[in-house]
C-alpha cells in the first residue's frame, strides 16, 4: 500500500518507507497503544535535531522519555542503564530513532524490560531464543541511515 509517496508492508510486522514516513508515528503509537514512550537515540542524533524532530510531530503522544547515550556499540551494561530509566519513568513502549547502534539497544530495552537479567541468557547461541515470551515490551524503530545491505546489487 503506498499513500503519498510512503510505503506501506504488513506482514508480520508493519514497515513504512520513504520520504516523511517518521510523521505516522503518531498514528503508530496510538495503534500500539503507547502512551509513555521512551525515545533511545544516540548523542549524535539528538544533537542534530533529527530525533527531536521527530517527537515535535507527534501532538499529543507523551511524555516521551529520552535514553540519548547510545553508545557506538551497546553493552549490557548500556541496555540495563535504559531499562532503569524504562522503568523509573514508567514507560510503555521504546522508539528507536538512529542507526544501528540505537535500534539494537531499543531491542535489548524491549527484552530486558519484561525479562529477568542476564541478557546474555536470551542468546541465540544459548537456547535462549526459546526463552523470550511475547511480554517483549513494543518496539518503533525509525532508521536514521539505509543500513548494511540497503542498496541493490554488487557492487563494482
Amino acid at each position: 500500500m503506498s499513500v503519498d509517496g510512503i510505503a506501506t508492508i504488513r506482514y508480520l510486522t508493519t514497515t513504512s518507507f520513504g520520504f516523511g514516513a517518521s510523521s505516522l508515528l503518531e498514528k503508530v503509537l496510538g495503534e500500539l497503544a503507547i502512551a509513555r514512550p521512551l525515545v533511545v537515540t544516540d548523542p549524535g542524533v539528538r544533537a542534530a535535531g533529527v530525533a527531536d524532530g521527530v517527537v515535535d510531530r507527534t501532538g499529543d503522544v507523551g511524555p516521551f522519555t529520552w535514553f540519548d547515550r547510545t553508545p557506538p556499540n551497546p553493552t549490557e551494561e548500556a541496555v540495563l542503564e535504559a531499562t532503569e530509566v524504562f522503568r523509573a519513568a514508567g514507560c510503555d513502549g521504546i522508539v528507536a530513532i538512529g542507526g544501528g547502534s540505537s535500534i539494537d539497544l531499543a531491542k535489548g530495552v524491549a527484552l530486558m524490560a519484561t525479562h529477568p537479567a542476564p541478557l546474555v541468557d536470551y542468546a541465540a547461541v544459548n537456547g535462549g531464543v526459546e526463552r523470550i515470551t511475547s511480554r517483549v515490551v513494543q518496539t518503533v524503530a525509525i532508521p536514521t541511515t539505509a543500513g548494511t545491505g540497503a542498496r541493490l546489487g554488487a557492487p563494482r
